[in-house]
């Protein structure tokens, strides 16, 4: 059976040219999906691209993995796991017979050793050193058996084995690659690496070998295609098999669509769309700036504005946690009580600055907090492009709001990596020491209950003290073509597996 696939001839409209799409031959064995974005590198220990993400979701395994659009742990590589009664220890014995792609052997006790201890080698420059700093030392008593000591109980640290920084490399490809490891990756999973043509495809390949059986799909071709308004109208002609939404601008026109050659998915995920308060400086280091804020910004009309792409959420958490709350502050839309805190902070109508990535929604919630927030100060708003976002973000100098959503399937990896004083990523610079007391013991605390309680009081003090603001909780919408099944999205929004995937 024959269905028609495209070349896509793409360079940015800023530089004045134009996207076209045109129509070739495929075969069912192959899938056309539209991506955003070309890859970074495919290396689990320092992805941090979006593109990276789907690809090691698909070449790597873990020896944990989440299961599909849940926060639910469930095991990968592992046959089976134990975790000593101090929460210190814990043990993995490996299925047998699981080959790296091509040619590089057996996956063994040793190599999953050197996976998780090279997030702490130096020269490596991980960006999970923070979360797997908490390993004291890795053994390997036998070939397929792992221990794991921590310097201290970690229950988070499972989530964090799960997530795609757990991925499993071989020993032997990093050697021998070195740094051509991260553009030519050697994994385990139900796809191989099958090449590349910068800014235009990425191709996956079926490993034929894989330990769960060769998949249905024989090749990937994963489309780079930056307006996100052309991949819908491409899904719509049969030139693309699947696409994630990320765009409302996409989303709302392809709701206009009537007859649909394409069906929509959508499910809940671990995203949520914050507006960072910068702690650090003037006027948004204040409390009394902050929640005057809170109360000028109607968050829900905001969220309407999606049309289901957000939900409101009162916590920082996403819902799918089980720690997750809405017992908590909330701040009604008053822009009196909102001019009536500021000036009890000390300012009439103060300056500041907002900042967003050119990426997905930030810009309409940038344009959207602006014109809210104009009604008692002025606003200026700033694009920063997607190779120097983290940079702006980290150094907290240029802005007093920054539009990110970051999504992360565990509290520790949330609480660790955005809320602590010394977060492993990018935060508001807001310094609690209570706060930074309550991350540090919830992580320790092998009991269930009293785990959740502490993450709670964490939910409360977020919401008290505002170092950002809660726009609304992410939805996952996806579209694929009406033959397609089988694919499996993660909670992480945008990534999904395709080891399952068929056409019909």
């Amino acid at each position: 059976m024959k269905r028609n696939s495209f070349i896509l001839i793409s360079i940015l409209m800023v530089f004045g040219m134009f996207f076209a799409i045109k129509p070739s031959y495929g075969s069912v064995d192959e899938l056309r999906v539209a991506i955003d974005y070309d890859m970074n590198g495919v290396d689990p220990a320092t992805i941090r691209a979006h593109t990276d993400r789907i690809l090691v979701a698909n070449i790597f395994n873990g020896l944990l993995k989440f299961k599909p659009a849940s926060c639910e742990i469930e095991k990968d590589l592992a046959e089976t796991y134990e975790v000593s009664r101090d929460g210190k220890v814990f043990t993995f014995k490996l299925r047998e017979g699981v080959k790296f792609h091509k040619g590089y052997g057996e996956l063994t006790s040793a190599d999953v050793k050197f996976s998780i201890m090279r997030h702490l080698d130096p020269e490596v420059k991980s960006t999970e050193l923070r979360n797997y700093s908490v390993v004291d030392r890795v053994e390997a008593p036998d070939r397929y058996t792992v221990k794991i000591f921590m310097k201290k109980p970690s229950m988070g640290f499972l989530g964090i084995l799960a997530y795609h920084s757990g991925g499993i490399v071989s020993e032997k490809a990093v050697k021998e690659l070195g740094s051509k490891f991260a553009s030519e990756p050697i994994g385990t999973g139900a796809f191989q690496w099958g090449g590349r043509i910068p800014g235009a495809e990425i191709v996956l390949d079926a490993n034929q070998s894989f330990f769960l059986g060769s998949p249905r799909i024989k090749k990937i071709v994963l489309k780079i295609i930056p307006d996100s308004s052309v991949s819908v109208n491409a899904v719509q002609k049969g030139e693309i098999d699947y696409y994630h939404v990320q765009n409302i601008g996409a989303y709302r026109s392809l709701l206009q669509i009537k007859e649909r050659n394409f069906e929509i998915m959508k499910y809940r995920t671990t995203l949520i769309d914050y507006a960072w308060l910068n702690c650090e400086i003037e006027p948004t280091k204040q409390l009394k700036v902050r929640q005057a804020m809170a109360h000028a910004i109607d968050m829900n009309a905001i969220v309407r504005s999606f049309q289901g792409m957000l939900e409101p959420n009162p916590s920082v958490f996403p819902f799918a946690l089980p720690s997750w709350t809405d017992k908590l502050a909330t701040y009604k839309y008053d822009v009196e009580l909102a001019k009536k805190l500021l000036k009890e902070a000390g300012y009439e109508r103060p300056h500041i600055k907002i900042v967003y990535p050119k990426a997905m929604n930030y810009e309409d919630e940038a344009i959207m907090i602006k014109d809210y927030l104009s009604k008692i100060m002025n606003v200026d708003l700033v694009m920063v492009d997607l190779a120097n976002w983290l940079k702006v973000a980290v150094e907290r100098k240029a802005w007093n709001i920054y539009v990110m959503a970051p999504t992360r399937p565990t509290e520790e990896l949330y609480a660790s990596g955005f809320f602590h004083s010394k977060a492993s990523y990018y935060g508001a610079g807001y310094v609690n020491s209570e706060l930074d007391d309550i991350i540090e013991k919830a992580d320790q605390v092998v009991d269930t209950a009293k785990r959740k309680a502490l993450y709670v009081r964490l939910q409360e003090i977020m919401a008290s003290n505002l170092p950002l603001l809660v726009i609304g909780a992410g939805n996952g919408v996806a579209i694929r073509s009406k033959k397609l099944e089988g694919v499996m999205p993660e909670s992480n929004p945008g990534i999904s597996k395709f080891y399952q995937a068929f056409f019909k």
